[in-house]
């Protein structure tokens, strides 16, 4: 690893109150926007493991300044952040599809301006540790990208197959 892990580290710890707060304030919007369209059992599912990734990434900032001096720990604690922020960026990309499915256009929209708010914001919050950083941005705009493509898909593939489903009536 880098010789200035400690400063990294630091950092790092710096920027994810400011990361958390912004989590926090994001999950605020897309609770506005999406609790009126989606099921209860999905929404608070997707909200309860939206809190717990802010806390466990919250106990994660400090782990990773108290593990810098010892390049063992350090590892498993970069290994478990990443993994907290692949789990995080998984859930905002998510919230694509829920627009998709249960909201219209606008609402996509409005959710896709959120995610790709807060990973511009993760470049400067994320980014002193490189692996946490890809781990939040690539599932959160791969999945917001696939939510787009299948919202577009859906109306064809529901016409076509109630189209055939009513001809072989």
């Amino acid at each position: 690893m880098l010789k200035n892990r400690p400063q990294l580290s630091r950092n790092m710890d710096k920027n994810n109150a400011l990361a958390i707060f912004a989590g926090l304030l994001a999950l605020s919007v897309v609770a506005a926007v999406l609790y009126p369209l989606v099921p209860p059992l999905v929404f608070n599912s997707w909200i309860a493991l939206q809190i717990l990734t802010h806390v466990l990434r919250f106990f994660g900032g400090f782990q990773l300044v108290a593990s810098s001096h010892d390049m063992e720990k350090y590892r498993r604690s970069v290994n478990q952040f990443t993994a907290i922020l692949v789990i995080s960026g998984m859930l905002w990309g998510l919230t694509g599809f829920m627009a998709a499915r249960w909201g219209n256009n606008l609402h996509h929209l409005l959710i896709l301006a959120v995610v790709t708010g807060l990973v511009g914001g993760s470049i400067s919050t994320i980014s002193p540790i490189f692996k946490a950083f890809m781990g939040f941005i690539i599932p959160a705009t791969v999945l917001q990208s696939l939510s787009f493509y299948s919202a577009a898909m859906l109306p064809s593939w529901a016409a076509n197959h109630s189209m055939r489903f009513s001809s072989a009536c």
